[in-house]
C-alpha cells in the first residue's frame, strides 16, 4: 500500500491546485477491474490501484463528495439535498480486486460504493466459469465471505447485474451475437416472441434476486445493465421486482429530468488520465442535456448493399466498412428501407415486418458491423414517413391519385406506428433520421390544407416516442431542405420550420446543396451557415450535408474540393458535417483528403479546454 501510495503522489503533484470545475448534481463513475492491464480480463477498462487511489484523492482535493444510493434517493424524495459536486462509485462484474485494492481505499476515504455482481460468475465454489464464453478461473471473482465484509462494513451495496444475460446470443440470421438482455434471440429460423423474451429476461432477474439475497445477505434495489444495454420492457421488469435504481452507460449530467431509472455514469477506461477525468465531469457539468461529438456523417443505403447473392452482398458490405473506415467518419445514417425510384417512398424494408414486404433481413447486421467493426459510434435508422400504398396492400383512393400513404391519414399513421415499433426490435440503433420533403398538401391526403406546418415534427417525434421504448438514449435528426431554410414560402411548401426543428429535434439536417437544382454555390452554402447561426443552438444542432443524392459537384473535381469546403465550414463554426459516399467511390484520394480534415476537428462541443498540468 505505501508503495501504491508513493505512487498516486507522484502523480498528484502534476495536477494543478486551482483546477476549477462546475458543479454539477450528480455524477457516477463506473469502474471494472482494479488492477494493472497485463493482468485484467478486459484491459481496456483496467485502473490500476495507483491511478484508482490517485483519482480518489484528486476528488477529496478538488471538493467532491462521496455519496451513497441512500443519498441519492432521498435528494430525490425531497427530504435531504446532495452535497455539492456529488460522485457515486460503480464497481461492475464482481472481480476480486474490489476486496482487496478498492475495499481499503473506501475504507480510507470512507466512500460509499456499489457493486454490481453476476449469480452465474459468483454460485460455483471453484473450478472454471463461464466470463461471456471465456473459461476463466473462479477465483477471479469475489468470494461470499468478501462480499459480506464489504456489506457489513456499510459502505458497499450490492447490485444485480442479472444472472446469466451478461453474455451474446444470437441476434439474427447471419449469426451476430448481441447483449442477451436486450436481443430477441434468433433461433431455428425464427425470432423469440415478445413473451418469450419478457419471461426469460423476468426469469433470470428474479433469479439473481433470490441467488444474491441468499449468497450477500442485503436484498438489491441497484440494476447495472450488461454493456449499458437496456429497454423500457427491462426497466419495467425490474422494477416489479423491487429493482428501483438503474445505472446505464447513457451519456450526459444526471439532471433531476433523469428518471432513477435511467441514471448516466462516465465509464472510465485505462487510459483515462487525471486530466481526462477532470475534462470528462466538467463537460457532464455544463448547462447542455447532451454531450455529443462532432459529427463526421456518411449517408449509407442498405439498397446498396443487398445483393441477391450472399457472397456478393458480403463483399458490399465489407467495402463499406473499408470506406467508413478510411473516411474517418464517427456517424452513419442508415436507410432502412428499400426505394425503388427514388422518393422518398418506402416500398420493402430491410427488417422483418408484418406491414411491408421485408427485402431482407439485414438491417440489424449492418449496424452491428458498422459499430463493431469501425469506429462509428452512432448509428442513426432513417427510416420513412411516406409508404407504398400497393407494398402496403392498402389503397385509399384510385391508383392514378394515390402513390403512398402519408401520416396525413389515419390509416397511414396507424401503419407507420406498428413500422416503426418494427423496426426498433430490428437493430441496436442510436437515433432516427427522418428525410423526406413532403409538401403540405400530400397526394396520399388528396387535400390542401392550411396549417399542415409542424404536422411532419409532431408525428415524427411520436414515432419516435415509440421507438424510445426499446432504445431510451435515443437521438432525433430531421432534414430540413434548402428551399425552407431560405425563405418563408419554402418552410410553408415543405411544413418545416427552421427554428420549429431546432427546439423539437436532437439535430436539424440542413440539406444545403439539393439536387432539383443542380449544386448550390459557395456562397449560398455560407449564407445557409449564417442564417443557422442566427439561432440559439443553430451551429451545435445543424448537420450541414454537403450533398444530396444527384449532385455530382464533387465527383466531377479532383480528391481537394469537399476537403476544402469542409476546412472552410469548420472554420465558420460548423460542428456537423454529412456527405454521400459515392462521389468518393474508388477515389482514394478523395477519401484521404476528407479524412485528413476530419482529423483536425475535436472530439468535444463545447468542451472546456483540458486540464492543464503544471509542476
Amino acid at each position: 500500500m505505501n508503495r501504491i501510495l508513493s505512487l498516486a503522489m507522484g502523480l498528484l503533484i502534476a495536477l494543478t491546485s486551482t483546477l476549477t470545475l462546475a458543479a454539477s448534481q450528480l455524477q457516477i463513475l463506473g469502474y471494472h477491474e482494479i488492477t494493472d492491464k497485463e493482468q485484467a480480463l478486459i484491459p481496456q477498462y483496467a485502473i490500476s490501484p495507483a491511478t484508482f487511489l490517485a483519482q480518489m484523492q484528486w476528488f477529496k482535493s478538488n471538493g467532491y463528495h462521496f455519496v451513497s444510493v441512500d443519498d441519492v434517493l432521498a435528494d430525490r424524495a425531497g427530504k435531504k439535498p446532495l452535497p455539492p459536486k456529488a460522485v457515486l462509485l460503480s464497481f461492475d462484474d464482481g472481480y476480486e480486486d474490489v476486496y482487496s485494492q478498492v475495499f481499503p481505499i473506501l475504507k480510507q476515504f470512507n466512500a460509499p460504493a456499489q457493486i454490481a455482481l453476476v449469480g452465474s460468475w459468483l454460485e460455483p465454489q471453484d473450478g472454471m466459469v463461464n466470463f461471456a464464453g471465456q473459461a476463466v478461473p473462479r477465483s477471479r471473482f469475489l468470494s461470499q465471505s468478501q462480499i459480506r465484509e464489504m456489506v457489513k462494513s456499510g459502505l458497499v451495496e450490492v447490485a444485480s447485474h442479472t444472472y446469466g444475460l451478461h453474455e451474446g446470443v444470437v441476434a439474427n440470421p447471419q449469426g451476430n451475437t448481441q447483449p442477451a438482455a436486450t436481443t430477441r434471440i434468433f433461433r431455428d429460423g425464427r425470432y423469440e416472441t415478445e413473451k418469450e423474451y419478457r419471461a426469460r429476461v423476468a426469469a433470470d432477474l428474479r433469479h439473481n434476486n433470490a441467488f444474491l439475497r441468499r449468497y450477500t445477505g442485503q436484498t438489491p434495489r441497484i440494476m447495472v445493465w450488461p454493456y449499458g444495454s437496456y429497454n423500457q420492457s427491462l426497466v419495467e421488469i425490474a422494477a416489479k421486482l423491487g429493482l428501483v435504481v438503474d445505472l446505464t452507460l447513457d451519456d450526459g449530467p444526471n439532471t433531476g429530468r433523469i428518471a432513477l431509472t435511467g441514471l448516466r455514469r462516465i465509464l472510465l477506461e485505462s487510459d483515462t488520465s487525471l486530466s481526462d477525468l477532470a475534462t470528462d465531469l466538467a463537460l457532464r457539468a455544463g448547462p447542455h442535456e447532451i454531450i455529443t461529438l462532432p459529427g463526421k456523417i456518411m449517408h449509407v443505403a442498405i439498397d446498396d448493399i443487398y445483393d441477391p447473392d450472399p457472397d456478393r452482398q458480403n463483399q458490399n458490405l465489407g467495402n463499406l466498412l473499408e470506406r467508413i473506415v478510411a473516411s474517418g467518419v464517427n456517424t452513419v445514417y442508415l436507410k432502412a428501407f428499400a426505394d425503388h425510384d427514388g422518393n422518398g417512398t418506402a416500398d420493402a424494408v430491410y427488417f422483418p415486418s408484418r406491414r411491408l414486404p421485408m427485402r431482407a433481413d439485414l438491417l440489424n447486421r449492418v449496424v452491428w458491423q458498422i459499430k463493431t467493426r469501425t469506429s462509428v459510434q452512432a448509428v442513426y435508422a432513417w427510416g420513412p414517413l411516406l409508404v407504398s400504398a400497393a407494398a402496403s396492400g392498402s389503397v385509399e383512393r384510385p391508383a392514378a391519385v394515390t402513390a403512398r400513404l402519408s401520416p396525413f391519414t389515419a390509416r397511414g399513421r396507424q401503419l407507420l406506428r406498428q413500422l416503426y415499433e418494427e423496426m426498433a426490435l430490428a437493430g441496436p440503433i442510436d437515433g432516427l433520421l427522418f428525410s423526406e420533403e413532403p409538401a403540405s398538401g400530400d397526394a396520399a391526403s388528396g387535400r390542401q390544407e392550411p396549417g399542415m406546418t409542424g404536422q411532419w415534427d409532431r408525428f415524427a417525434l411520436e414515432l419516435a416516442a415509440i421507438v424510445r421504448r426499446e432504445h431510451p438514449d435515443l437521438k432525433t435528426a430531421r432534414t430540413l431542405y434548402r428551399a425552407p431554410l431560405l425563405s418563408t414560402q419554402g418552410a410553408n411548401q415543405y411544413a418545416q420550420a427552421f427554428r420549429q426543428m431546432l427546439s423539437s429535434y436532437d439535430f436539424t439536417v440542413a440539406a444545403v446543396a439539393p439536387a432539383e437544382d443542380g449544386c448550390v454555390p459557395e456562397r449560398a452554402l455560407h449564407e445557409v451557415v449564417r442564417l443557422a447561426a442566427n439561432h440559439p443552438g443553430g451551429l451545435t444542432k445543424t448537420v450541414f450535408d454537403l450533398a444530396a443524392p444527384g449532385c455530382d459537384r464533387f465527383a466531377t473535381l479532383p480528391g481537394e474540393p469537399m476537403a476544402k469546403t469542409v476546412s472552410q465550414l469548420y472554420s465558420r463554426g460548423v460542428q456537423h458535417i454529412a456527405f454521400y459516399p459515392a462521389p468518393l467511390a474508388g477515389d482514394q484520394q478523395a477519401t484521404a483528403a476528407l479524412a485528413q480534415v476530419f482529423a483536425i476537428k475535436g472530439n468535444m462541443i463545447g468542451a472546456k479546454p483540458r486540464a492543464t498540468v503544471t509542476q
